[in-house]
Parts: C-alpha cells; sequence; structure tokens
C-alpha cells in the first residue's frame, strides 16, 4: 500500500504523532483524516497566494517561512500566515458543494471544483457550514501550534447550529429500506439499521469491529454468535476517550441484529468497510432518488414535501427523539433521568448531578441498562 507523500513532511508527520500521543498511541483513523483534508486545502491555498506551482512539500515550506517570518521586525510580515488563515476561513465560507462529488470544494467564480475537477454549469445553494469552517481553522491552528510556529491573536470562528436534518417519518424509513435495496446497498442498509438502533457518533459506528468487549456478555461478535438480543455495545468513544467516563453503553436491537446476522462475513476485520464520506454520498443518492418518485407525484397533482438534508445523522436523530417520547415505565430512581439515559446511550457528557448519578449506576449494571432498552425498543424499530 503506498504512503500519502503528504505525509512525508516531517511537519505534517510531528502532528499525527501529536495526536496519536494524546491518545495514548493509537491512532484516530477520523481525526486524522479530518486534519489532512484540511491541511491539503491549506497547503493549495497557501501556495496560490504565495504564487507556488509544487505543493507536495508545501507544509514543510510554510513552516520555515513561518520561523524566517516572525524573525522580521516588520509587523506585517511578522503577521502575514495569520492574515493567510483569515482569507483562507473566508474562502471556505464562500465554497459551494459540489454537484459531482459531494464536496465543499466549488469555487463560486470559476465553478471549478478543486476536489474532482469538474466544472458546474450551475452553482449549488449549499455553502460550507460554520462546523467545517471551524473545523478546518482548528487543524490549520494545530499545524502551527505542534511545529512551535503557534498563531498568535486569532479566534476561533463561531459554530452557528442551523442545518435541520431530515428525520423520516417509520413509515418514510421503511422506504429508505426499499431504496437501499434497489440501489443494492446492503452495507447501507445495515448500517442504517444498526445507526437508529444504538444512536452512536458516525465515526464510532464507522470504526467498529466487533471486538468490543461487554463487561457482561462478552465481546458485539461473540454476542451476535450466541443469539443475544439486544448485543450490549460499550464504545470507547473519540471524542470521550480522553475525558470523563472515556466510554458509553449502547445497544443493537432486533432489526440490527437481524441485519448483521445476514451481512456480515463468519470473521469481520471491522463491519463497515466504508467511512463516513462514503455514507454520506450514500444518503445524498437515497434523497435523490426519494424526491425523483415525489416528483412523479407532484406531476399528477399531489402535494409532495420534498427531502432536504438527509445525511447519517439523521439516523442518530431518529434514536434520540423516539427513545425520549417512548412511553416506558421506569424504576423510581431513574424516573427523573429518562433523558439523561438516552443521551448517555449516545454519548453525550453528562454534567448534571442527579444525571451523573444515574450514569455512575447503569455502567456498573449494564443489565439493568438493557431492559430499559428493550422497553423503549418499539419506539425506535422500522416495521412493527
Amino acid at each position: 500500500m503506498s504512503t500519502d507523500p503528504f505525509l512525508l513532511n516531517k511537519s505534517i508527520a510531528r502532528v499525527i504523532e501529536a495526536m496519536r500521543q494524546r491518545r495514548g498511541g493509537d491512532p484516530s483513523e477520523s481525526s486524522e483524516t479530518s486534519f489532512l483534508i484540511y491541511m491539503k486545502k491549506y497547503s493549495r491555498f497557501y501556495a496560490k497566494e504565495t504564487n507556488r506551482r509544487h505543493v507536495g512539500q508545501m507544509p514543510d515550506q510554510i513552516i520555515a517561512e513561518r520561523k524566517e517570518d516572525w524573525a522580521s521586525n516588520d509587523d506585517d510580515i511578522r503577521r502575514k500566515h495569520e492574515e493567510l488563515v483569515k482569507r483562507f476561513q473566508n474562502k471556505l465560507r464562500l465554497e459551494r458543494m459540489c454537484v459531482y462529488c459531494h464536496t465543499y470544494n466549488v469555487d463560486p467564480e470559476t465553478k471549478i471544483c478543486e476536489g474532482c475537477g469538474k466544472t458546474s454549469s450551475q452553482l449549488s445553494e449549499e455553502t460550507c457550514s460554520s462546523g467545517r469552517v471551524a473545523a478546518a481553522f482548528n487543524a490549520v491552528r494545530t499545524f502551527y501550534r505542534e511545529n512551535y510556529r503557534p498563531l498568535e491573536a486569532l479566534t476561533a470562528p463561531s459554530i452557528i447550529v442551523e442545518t435541520q436534518y431530515k428525520v423520516p417519518l417509520q413509515k418514510e424509513w421503511q422506504t429508505v429500506m426499499n431504496v437501499c435495496d434497489y440501489l443494492k446497498k446492503p452495507e447501507l442498509k445495515t448500517w442504517i439499521l444498526c445507526d437508529k438502533d444504538s444512536g452512536m457518533r458516525v465515526e464510532d459506528l464507522c470504526n467498529i469491529t466487533g471486538k468490543e468487549l461487554s463487561p457482561r456478555f462478552g465481546t458485539v461478535l461473540e454476542q451476535l454468535r450466541k443469539g443475544i438480543c439486544p448485543i450490549h455495545v460499550r464504545i470507547i468513544g473519540e471524542k470521550t476517550r480522553t475525558r470523563g467516563l472515556g466510554f458509553y453503553d449502547t445497544f443493537f436491537g432486533e432489526e440490527a441484529f437481524r441485519a448483521l446476522q445476514d451481512f456480515l462475513p463468519a470473521r469481520p476485520r471491522r463491519f463497515f468497510k466504508h467511512g463516513k464520506r462514503a455514507f454520506e454520498t450514500d444518503f445524498v443518492r437515497i434523497q435523490s432518488v426519494v424526491n425523483r418518485e415525489l416528483q412523479k407525484r407532484e406531476k399528477k397533482g399531489a402535494s409532495v414535501n420534498y427531502w432536504n438534508d438527509f445525511t447519517p445523522k439523521s439516523c442518530r436523530k431518529w434514536f434520540s427523539s423516539e427513545m425520549k417520547f417512548a412511553k416506558v415505565e421506569l424504576k423510581q430512581e431513574y424516573v427523573m433521568g429518562a433523558n439523561v439515559i438516552v443521551e448517555y446511550m449516545m454519548g453525550h457528557s453528562v454534567k448534571r448531578q442527579e444525571g451523573a448519578y444515574i450514569v455512575e449506576k447503569l455502567r456498573e449494571h449494564p443489565e439493568e441498562l438493557m431492559g430499559i432498552y428493550k422497553k423503549a425498543y418499539p419506539a425506535i424499530k422500522f416495521y412493527p
């Protein structure tokens, strides 16, 4: 397997090493991939702004020039990199989504996608979200900091929560399952069933291997082979490893259980071959198929509501809303913390005192958490 030439830059390798060191030496596929994506974009931007042709070794050159510029007595030269990073953020905010590769890489002036190189005849209205801009800024800031040339007097951009994900109704989810069959996507169908059953973060579910160990029931694969349903999953989360409990508990219910039995090979290295970006693209395809059918109905005179923003996060949102509104009889000690229990199963941090008490009890007794899950499970089933 060939090594990405970008990783040959000492400045990039230093950041990757620092990221792994903070996690006890373990790699973080999603965090490292995200960092590399944004650093490649910044390197191309830097090369263009400084009239360079070759960007392969640009990261090392950026740090060398930062060191040289910082020694100048001219404030304009000393602050050159801060100004470049500001312009980089503004560029990201203006970029549009490419209709071909579904990435935010289209220059609104040239209409050329930086990712796939294709030219869009019509600009998409979708622009890069504030969250992506903030992620890019943090990647670049980390790059300078870990190479001992930190940026100064720059404030991280605020994240504006504005996206309302399309969360299908139960019958609409059944349509989604039919579209997965139509597209011949058994992996996608299984992933959706697992995510809506567990409420896991997209990255965590993409990285699941089956070796995740339950303190009561064995690994996920062992439970699957023994027929234990629901399957208890204890996730060492990428966002929780370095703080708090460092893990969260959730489950695969009967619909995910059956899908995994049908889909998985005997000894999988990990459950899903595809990553977050591939699944995001698949969700866009599902939305397109559904909207085509809705368009046909509209032409026949029916009133329709077209789908927008149908993403992998829609599954997690379904889990959250339906579980919280499920009518479940709880023990008196858990009644006041019903929503907290759902938040814990989704890997969210729990700060309130009563919530922390409930989580403390349930993490030591996953069989009790399983009982609560089984009672609420009918609310998140796709097929009654």
